[in-house]
């Protein structure tokens, strides 16, 4: 097959936990076409899910279903790829040894996105699509829907894991990961329907169980307006004889209620005779149908939007529109600051202190690019940071700091992967006067070139964070110029600030000795 007239082919290939699938478009006077759809079965999840390890059998198919889309890519003309893998590499045990033996059969890097990664990619697509689907619109038969909720909650289940977030319409503002999918929870619940007859109850109970435990920033009863996707949500659409707009679905809500009613007591092999699917198909479908029929029951919503996205949809353009993916920096950014105010909020933190160290850490991260060399991306860990440096206080006043680390590592950050959301985590463990202790098994678990950006990033936020010490912004006009071997900042008060002196020279040593600069802070006052 010859190359298609056009833009620039690029693919993703998708390892996930029942199948490996393959997407390859092309760009096309600024639109991006699909040329091709490739989808193979590959029981990689029940194998983890059971196992914890991804069998030489396994991987020797896998390495084979690779090897036949790499021939199709070539025959696209494929000028950039992608290869990812997400729940199923994600918790195998033997995931180095995969990814290694990958790259010497098939020569190709597979990148293994955690959760929240994942997630974020596909609520980037959620977010997209729901701009373009004309639900909001006046049309006469969606004058119902065409209202935007005013918090809709967002929900994609994969088969070895569910993601929920809330969107306001501009910002995602909440998110959290569940380490539970379709095709996990019947997994860990295979056991159980072998020996009771209310297998339907169990699930119902087991969801309860996990969804009543979230601790959502607005209740339930305020959230309006309900999204799904995954795997099955497709099928489900059709099956509830859901109108397509632009590909894409709006489904009423008891519609969806009485589909699963009808199938929430039937056998696997009754659901699959009555909807013409082979029995492991059937398990998924039954699994997906109770949890969004739960997530249904949280929320008011008289409609489900059902827009047709995946993984790749995110990952394709950033690759074929520079565009896109400029606009993909912004929007992550938002988002996760969003996100981190939500939290903030939770632990009552001070704003107007954050405020003040998010924007003075910013100012030196800007001026001081030539002795720091990271990628400008890394602001938005310090930013974040500063946002939630204090929530270890509303845990422990005395062990603030071990407790603050605890409280972001463990806190879903929209954009952010499991190292950022570690790195972020110790910004804020030495924001004060201590330095790192490596015998600190996590930080250790870090990378040297980790470890340098995020000894750096602490660096910088320290010396910011003294500039704030009373945490009643003291200091106005604050400005920074390098100058040398000194690293000068100046700023105005008509305050006492020898607070503030005081904690800049006990923090002043830890930035000289990470960048070779001086630390110099000149503050004209009538007080001081």
């Amino acid at each position: 097959m010859p190359k298609h007239k056009g833009g620039k082919v690029a693919a993703v290939i998708d390892i996930g936990s029942s199948d490996v699938k393959m997407q390859i478009s092309q760009v096309r006077n600024k639109e991006i076409i699909p040329l091709n759809t490739l989808e193979y079965p590959l029981k990689l999840g029940h194998k983890v899910f059971n196992y914890g390890k991804i069998s030489f059998e396994c991987l020797r198919e896998l390495s084979h279903i690779l090897t036949g889309y790499s021939n199709v890519m070539k025959e696209y003309g494929v000028d950039q790829y992608k290869v990812v893998g997400t729940t199923a590499l994600r918790e195998a045990q033997n995931k180095e040894f995969i990814q290694d033996q990958l790259l010497i059969q098939n020569d190709m890097i597979v990148e293994i996105y955690d959760d929240n990664q994942e997630k974020s990619l596909i609520y980037s697509a959620i977010t997209k699509a729901l701009k373009h689907m004309e639900l909001f619109s006046t049309q006469s038969n969606l004058k119902e829907q065409a209202k935007q909720p005013e918090n809709m909650l967002l929900s994609y289940i994969g088969t070895g894991s569910i993601g929920i977030s809330l969107y306001n319409g501009k910002h995602i503002f909440f998110t959290q990961n569940i380490s539970t999918g379709s095709l996990k929870l019947h997994d860990v619940l295979s056991g159980v329907q072998e020996y009771t007859d209310d297998f339907a109850i169990v699930v119902d109970e087991y969801l309860d169980s996990i969804f009543n435990r979230i601790q959502m920033p607005v209740p339930y009863q305020q959230v309006n307006g309900l999204v799904l996707t995954g795997n099955e949500m497709q099928r489900i659409a059709k099956l509830c004889n859901a109108e397509p707009i632009d590909g894409n679905y709006v489904i009423k809500s008891k519609t969806l209620t009485n589909l699963y009613q009808t199938i929430r007591l039937m056998p696997l092999e009754k659901i699959a005779l009555k909807f013409d699917l082979t029995e492991e198909v059937a398990e998924m479908f039954y699994s997906s149908l109770a949890i969004y029929a739960k997530l249904l029951k949280f929320t008011e919503a008289d409609y489900v939007f059902a827009p047709k996205v995946d993984l790749w949809d995110t990952l394709i353009e950033q690759m074929l529109v520079q565009k896109r993916a400029l606009n993909e920096v912004v929007e992550t950014r938002e988002h996760a600051l969003a996100c981190a105010k939500t939290v903030a909020d939770r632990y009552r933190c001070n704003y107007e202190h954050a405020n003040f160290l998010m924007e003075t850490a910013c100012m030196i991260f800007d001026k001081i690019k030539t002795l720091h060399g990271l990628n400008p991306s890394y602001k938005l860990l310090l930013e974040i940071a500063a946002i939630l440096h204090d929530c270890g206080y509303f845990i422990n006043s005395k062990h603030h700091l071990n407790s603050n680390v605890d409280i972001v590592k463990y806190t879903d950050i929209y954009g952010l992967t499991d190292k950022t959301t570690l790195i972020t985590a110790y910004i804020s463990r030495f924001a004060e006067s201590e330095t790192p202790n490596y015998r600190d098994a996590e930080f250790a678990s870090l990378k040297g070139s980790e470890k340098i950006i995020a000894l750096k990033l602490a660096a910088i936020f320290r010396l910011a964070n003294s500039l704030d010490k009373s945490q009643k912004q003291k200091l106005q006009s604050v400005k920074v110029r390098l100058d040398e071997d000194k690293f000068i900042i100046t700023a105005k008060s008509d305050s006492n600030t020898r607070l503030e002196h005081w904690a800049f020279e006990k923090c002043s040593a830890f930035f000289q000795e990470v960048f070779g600069v001086q630390p110099v802070l000149t503050v004209k006052s009538s007080l001081i």
